[in-house]
């Protein structure tokens, strides 16, 4: 049959073909639309070009190509949409950076004053709680009972110290700590007790009339330990500047200063006894230099020095300063000497005459001291040692001595006093045990005796990194160096536990 010859037949296959091809290019279309562009929306009626002539229904491939002329121009509006809004982000992106630049030159030009600051106050601390025993080898002749308080087990509050540290400016901090106490209620004034009269105990115990139950509460008040209070500046590794009351910067002990980071709760003779002062208010440089492995650092201060009151009464200051150098590896370690030179004066005022008005300064004490101390600490893995030792010479003026132990008519004499002990400590591989062992000399002359040894163990138990259990025993001996033996009498046990924690 021949085909060609059809019409009718010829006209089907056309159709067909058409359909096909218009399929094909919807499709086509649709799916670079969905790629590049959102759809059309399905109420937007399609526009056909003013240039196109009219698609007629009878003729399909004119109808395919009103259809994908409608297409590409929606697509080309919806691209230019997109150009103008991405030129809007670009323009909003560009005035928001100069305006950040715009706030950071005026902050840079603008007083100090005028600056809001961040909240850069930092609160942390520590405290301890526990119990504490003591007892005497001769029980009848119980000097140490006589010189203390309860020797009976007695659970205490030991340390509630509180760090309120701040940061409001690049290189500038405040920092000061204080001790909360329930001191000075139930303090036992005894060493200034004349003969035959009783003990007098401090009470300070009143009635808190504020107090919402008609004021018949009864309260004890209590006081605080100004520990430090100072402001720093920190602008480079080898110069800082420290100004106000700072902890003497002296061996291991004083430095450290917290019940968490010392290993020992009981403190060495020298710093009971104030061989150095603990605390000096005045001006401290320090700096640290730093080399490979090795770290040389040293404090240099001037203060009042030791004052008995709030303020000195001479121009002479109190100089002196600490060094150190640290090696970090393969052994890490810290070796440091201290020193210091200072004089102590205190006065007293009377009135001589009302018109004109006139008073009569007396010096009453006046004495010129001076101290050296060496410090080692090493730590050899777990095994933590540690060395100190420190010597205190003080010379008074004739007649201008202070008081022995608060003691009436009793004045110290010209004198030497030195201390040195030893500790080690090992933190073994469970349950967090560091058993230690600490032995001490000492010559410093007190009521009891001329010289203490001591020697001391104990076992820290850490629960976490924040807290811990310290127990300690110290056995205390008293003795003179000229063999006086009844010295003995009065030596001393002493049996503490603290648990510990930091926050």
């Amino acid at each position: 049959m021949n085909l060609a010859k059809r019409p009718t037949f010829i006209l089907l296959l056309v159709l067909l073909c058409a359909e096909s091809l218009s399929f094909r290019v919807e499709y086509a279309l649709a799916q670079g639309v969905e790629a590049g562009s959102p759809p059309p929306t399905a109420s937007a009626p399609e526009e056909t070009p003013a240039s196109s002539p009219p698609a007629s229904d009878a003729d399909p491939l004119a109808r395919v190509q009103a259809q994908v002329q409608a297409l590409s121009d929606q697509v080309a509006t919806h691209r230019a949409e997109l150009d103008a809004q991405k030129i809007a982000l670009d323009n909003q992106r560009a005035e928001l950076t100069a305006q950040k630049a715009l706030a950071e030159l005026e902050a840079a030009s603008a007083p100090v004053d005028e600056i809001a600051f961040e909240d850069k106050l930092s609160l942390y601390g520590f405290m301890d709680v526990g119990l504490q025993r003591q007892w005497s080898d001769d029980e009848k002749y119980n000097a140490s009972r006589n010189l203390s308080g309860s020797m009976e087990s007695t659970f205490a509050v030991g340390n509630l110290n509180v760090y309120f540290d701040a940061r409001p400016w690049k290189n500038w901090r405040t920092l000061f700590e204080v001790r909360f106490s329930a001191y000075p209620h139930g303090e036992q004034e005894s060493l200034a007790t004349p003969l035959g009269d009783k003990y007098e105990r401090t009470d300070t115990t009143i009635f808190d009339v504020n107090s919402s139950n008609g004021g018949w509460a009864q309260k004890r008040w209590g006081a605080i330990f100004l520990e430090r209070a100072h402001v720093d500046w920190s602008g480079l590794d080898w110069l800082n500047v420290r100004v106000g009351q700072f902890l003497t910067p002296y061996g291991i002990w004083n430095v450290d200063h917290g019940t968490p980071t010392l290993i020992s709760l009981m403190q060495p003779q020298f710093l009971v006894a104030g061989f150095f002062p603990e605390s000096q208010t005045g001006l401290q440089l320090l700096g640290t230099f730093h080399g490979g492995p090795w770290e040389l650092g040293y404090h240099a201060y001037v203060s009042n020095g030791r004052v008995f009151g709030l303020q000195d009464w001479t121009d002479d200051k109190m100089i002196g300063g600490r060094v150190f150098v640290t090696r970090r590896r393969p052994v890490p370690f810290t070796l440091g000497t201290s020193g210091f030179w200072g004089r102590a004066t205190d006065i007293e005022r009377a009135v001589v005459s009302f018109e004109p008005f006139q008073t009569q300064e007396t010096t009453v004490i006046d004495f010129t001291e001076s101290g050296w101390g060496a410090d080692l600490a090493v730590d050899l893995g777990d095994l933590r040692l540690r060395a100190e030792s420190s010597i205190n010479r003080t010379e008074y003026e004739t007649g201008k001595r202070d008081l022995s132990w608060g003691v009436p008519g009793s004045y110290w004499p010209d004198r030497t006093r030195w201390a040195a002990y030893m500790l080690a400590a090992y933190r073994l591989p469970w349950l967090g045990l560091e058993p230690f062992a600490y032995a001490e000399l000492s010559r410093n002359p007190t009521l009891l005796s001329e010289a203490q040894g001591l020697w001391s163990g104990g076992l820290n138990i850490h629960f976490s990194p924040v807290t811990q259990l310290k127990t300690q025993y110290m056995r205390t001996a008293f003795f003179d160096f000229s063999g006086n033996t009844n010295r003995g009498r009065s030596n001393r046990h002493d049996a503490v536990a603290r648990l510990v924690v930091a926050f």
